[in-house]
């Protein structure tokens, strides 16, 4: 299998897959996007520590920018936008695998990895992000290309010269190219362009966390089988309440109680940071203030639910990959405005975190809260940038769209990761003071923020 990513110009690109040669590969979705992961890896491996990759690896863990490019978007984050999402990705990992000392250390040299000064990221933002290549019909060679060969695994680079003048710059428009040709040859099936998503987000995160070895083609295996290997549960949370605001649900099925348990515990982080994006500063922090409250006083009010909203529905979306996402439905009053709308979600999700995490214990209600608490503390993080960019503050109590792509990637997260188990070389101990350590210093940002929006 061969496949060409020729370049007639910075401006327009062309892309060529043939899956005949010594070994011949089936011309199916499988191969493309085996190929588009052996690509990619190979790509990363080459490009190093250089900004260039950085940013790229930003693009590809941010689903929220990927789906974009699949929507045929040519308009680019900036090179800012794209270290936010690198450092926004590794960070939430960093801070429920590692201890509490060893995030500092980490997220310190994260910091210092990704700080670039302002004249070079403006250099990046015009030289390299201003403009997409558009991809035209296959006509031969260009003046730069990539040949990509399987197998053997080989990577061609062609016009680029002895000193290799440019490569950093199609290196990562090829990539983009690459996404953008696989989704418009598959834009009417939306599980490949998911798989493709997917595939996408694994690549950038193997290069975040210095996992690319010397033999990708393991690692692009790896990959391909627990995207594809995923056969999806939906689940259906359906929620209602009585007058003093008390839920109740019913699943849109049966399931034994274990697994509705499980449900509903994976539920609780995937709501707030969904609706942590969609609410106003003011509703989000004092769902996270009531919160904190509860993990330290063990202490919650539920409060009557706003008549404009009459229902809610959660609705899981879970891969056996342990991958999942999550969409809220409300059931809104035919009289009711956008204000009440709020608050009445606001109160709904008050309520409904604390109905499902005193149904929790043991384990389960241990990693319930650890995601809970670290999706706070992501939150608060994305609102003291808004703060400081001077995009809300006093008398500016007003959502940013900021806040829902930023938090749509915590809830992608949040899915993706809380139904594995804590590794057996972490112990329950560690997990717990750990906690304890943060949660402290999680209520004085708290209260910071809220100080610096009143």
């Amino acid at each position: 299998m061969k496949m060409r990513i020729d370049f007639y110009s910075k401006d327009e690109v062309a892309i060529e897959i043939d899956f005949s040669g010594r070994n011949q590969f089936l011309e199916t979705e499988m191969s493309e996007l085996f190929i588009f992961i052996c690509y990619t890896l190979r790509q990363f491996k080459n490009l190093g520590q250089h900004l260039v990759a950085k940013a790229l690896a930003g693009m590809l863990v941010s689903k929220n920018d990927i789906s974009k490019l699949l929507q045929n978007s040519v308009e680019l984050p900036s090179g800012e936008s794209l270290l936010w999402s690198f450092k926004l990705f590794a960070s939430s990992i960093a801070w429920k695998t590692q201890k509490a000392e060893e995030v500092g250390r980490f997220v310190t040299e994260l910091s210092s990895q990704l700080n670039f000064n302002k004249t070079t990221m403006q250099i990046f933002d015009t030289e390299f992000l201003a403009k997409v290549p558009r991809l035209v019909k296959y006509n031969g060679n260009g003046n730069k290309a990539f040949e990509l060969i399987l197998s053997p695994f080989l990577l061609k680079n062609e016009g680029f010269g002895f000193l290799g003048r440019d490569v950093n710059f199609y290196a990562f428009h090829s990539v983009i190219a690459l996404i953008r040709f696989l989704g418009q040859k598959h834009s009417d099936d939306e599980i490949f362009l998911k798989h493709l998503v997917d595939v996408a987000q694994y690549c950038g995160s193997s290069y975040i966390f210095n996992q690319i070895p010397m033999d990708q083609l393991a690692l692009a295996n790896t990959i391909l089988k627990k995207v594809v290997a995923s056969p999806k549960t939906i689940v259906k949370i359906i929620c209602e309440w009585d007058s003093k605001g008390k839920v109740n649900h019913t699943l849109d099925r049966y399931f034994d109680p274990e697994r509705e348990l499980n449900y509903l515990s994976f539920s609780v982080p995937m709501i707030l940071s969904n609706q942590l994006g969609a609410l106003r500063p003011s509703h989000g922090l004092i769902i996270c203030s009531h919160v904190l409250d509860y993990y330290s006083n063990n202490d919650y009010m539920i409060y009557p639910i706003n008549s404009a909203l009459k229902n809610a529905t959660i609705e899981l979306l879970l891969l056996d990959g342990n991958e999942g996402t999550l969409k809220f439905s409300p059931g809104r009053s035919r009289f009711g405005n956008n204000d009440s709308l709020e608050e009445g979600t606001r109160q709904f999700l008050n309520n409904y975190i604390f109905y499902v995490c005193e149904k929790l214990y043991g384990d389960l209600k241990l990693i319930v809260r650890t995601y809970t608490v670290t999706t706070i503390d992501t939150y608060l993080e994305i609102i003291n940038k808004a703060i400081a960019e001077g995009k809300i503050g006093p008398n500016m109590d007003r959502w940013n769209i900021s806040f829902s792509k930023d938090m749509a990637e915590v809830t992608l997260f949040n899915g993706t990761t809380i139904r594995s188990e804590f590794s057996d070389d972490i112990s329950r101990e560690d997990v717990e003071k750990t906690f304890q350590e943060k949660l402290p210093t999680l209520k004085k940002n708290l209260l910071n923020t809220i100080r610096a929006m009143e």
